[in-house]
């Protein structure tokens, strides 16, 4: 009776947990019992309908010889109960256990049975995914039989309801069929909870839905959430419209980047100076800034001037935008200047300004960026200068880190310290300074050396000694 209770109450999914908990031989009076279970057992069953539930059960058990019995007692049932249990053996693995649900289940896809196969479709199109077994035939009556005319208001109401990657599949094998079901499909598709389903939905319109049909759901969908799904709406109702560059230009100052792009993309197709949209809008509303970021897209050297008074903003966001107006437009000297932003209290900026600066990384005055060091307020400024310094090789950067673990800023000289070990770890075979970079670094050492701890003063004379530099006064 536990039993009956319990089992309806587990979605279908959840099924295959219980499953592999099942199918296992654990040690326990109870579970003892479990395995001893023999098929003549189950067929003893079949006599009395209300062990339907013990007969679901079995068909989970780690014994094939019970399973089969189970999976044939279970054709014998004709309440629907039996049918998820009989998706899931379509994919034993082993054979003859498949081929007999398979057979099952191909045996009740029946109009009549219809609406068990519905309440199911998710699993169905789960289990089609294990790919275990081939489960095409089964897959492919189903969508036959709900694609009829008769079951139209099954099929939207289905489509309606799926969600996540086994009912993104169930859509595929639907929008996959030409006919007369396509058109309302698509439309039922634009109302899923499910983004996916509603970018798939959009995908297929222009194809099947005419133009009356796009724009009486086309505006709701242009504000979707999502933004894969936003873009379609937006590609289709251009399509669509007689005014198609309007419906770009109003997409100009969209909160998304992407959808931003790809209008930018469109305008400049049609000779349009998105940049000068842009620049007005910045000079109505300094502080919009899909206009600012549009116009890190579509703004030329001009913008130089723009982009330095964002650095000073008191936003991050408009500072790292600003950093990513500089380091597409400018010259090396304009990104240079991007060095000073790596003393930024904000994570994302320094992120920004590093991208940048690695690309000239090489061309970067080292005393410079060194200098800098002194005005990070954050940990993430200090490593990122030293990695920038490391970029330009181990043993140019050397005396900058020797110097920098010798700092009297706690944050500077631990990071300092952690990048030596780690330079240290790298390749020492093939590598020597030069008599130039020796020098530098032998210096670095004298002038360091007595501020250092015991045991780091020990590991740098590890590391540095074998290269013949000297640690005495």
């Amino acid at each position: 009776a536990g039993v009956a209770q319990l089992l309806p109450l587990l979605p279908s999914l959840e099924l295959l947990n219980l499953g592999a908990r099942l199918g296992n031989y654990p040690y326990g009076y109870v579970n003892e019992r479990w395995s001893q279970v023999t098929p003549d057992q189950v067929s003893n069953l079949l006599a009395d309908t209300s062990n339907v539930s013990v007969l679901c059960l079995f068909s989970l058990h780690p014994s094939g010889y019970v399973r089969q019995a189970a999976v044939r007692a279970l054709a014998e049932i004709q309440t629907g109960e039996e049918l998820r249990y009989l998706l899931i053996r379509q994919n034993d693995w082993v054979p003859v256990i498949a081929e007999e649900a398979q057979a099952t289940v191909l045996g009740k896809l029946t109009e009549a049975y219809l609406d068990y196969f519905v309440g199911e479709t998710e699993l169905l199109f789960h289990m089609l995914q294990c790919k275990r077994q081939d489960l095409s035939d089964t897959v492919s009556r189903y969508v036959d039989i709900m694609i009829k005319p008769k079951h139209r208001n099954r099929l939207e109401e289905t489509i309606g309801n799926s969600t996540g990657r086994a009912g993104r599949k169930f859509v595929d094998h639907i929008f996959a069929i030409e006919g007369s079901h396509l058109k309302d499909s698509v439309i039922a598709g634009f109302s899923s909870t499910d983004e996916v389903i509603r970018t798939k939905s959009l995908k297929h319109a222009g194809n099947c839905l005419s133009k009356g049909q796009c724009n009486e759901v086309i505006d709701r969908l242009t504000s979707d959430r999502f933004i894969p799904a936003r873009l379609e709406a937006l590609e289709l109702k251009a399509k669509h419209s007689d005014a198609s560059n309007d419906v770009w230009q109003n997409a100009l100052f969209d909160k998304s980047r992407a959808v931003r792009e790809t209008a930018i993309f469109y305008l400049k197709k049609a000779n349009i100076d998105v940049a000068a949209i842009y620049r007005a809008q910045l000079a109505e509303s300094p502080s919009s800034f899909p206009a600012l970021s549009g116009l890190v897209t579509a703004g030329d050297l001009s913008d130089i001037e723009t982009y330095q008074r964002y650095l000073k903003s008191p936003f991050a966001r408009r500072r790292a935008e600003a950093i990513r107006g500089i380091g597409i437009v400018g010259s090396k000297a304009d990104k240079s200047f991007l060095m000073e932003m790596l003393a930024d209290q904000s994570a994302r900026v320094v992120r920004a300004a590093e991208g940048h600066l690695k690309l000239i990384a090489k061309s970067l005055d080292s005393d410079q960026l060194y200098n800098r060091i002194e005005a990070c307020v954050t940990p993430m400024g200090v490593k990122t200068i030293l990695g920038l310094l490391l970029d330009k090789g181990r043993w140019p950067a050397m005396h900058y880190l020797i110097r920098a673990a010798a700092s009297s800023n706690e944050t500077s000289s631990e990071c300092a310290k952690q990048r030596l070990r780690y330079t240290f770890s790298l390749n020492r075979v093939f590598t020597q300074p030069t008599l130039q970079q020796r020098a530098k670094i032998q210096v670095a050492i004298g002038e360091s050396w007595a501020s250092f701890d015991q045991p780091f003063l020990r590991e740098l004379k590890g590391y540095l000694e074998v290269y013949g530099f000297s640690f005495e006064s």
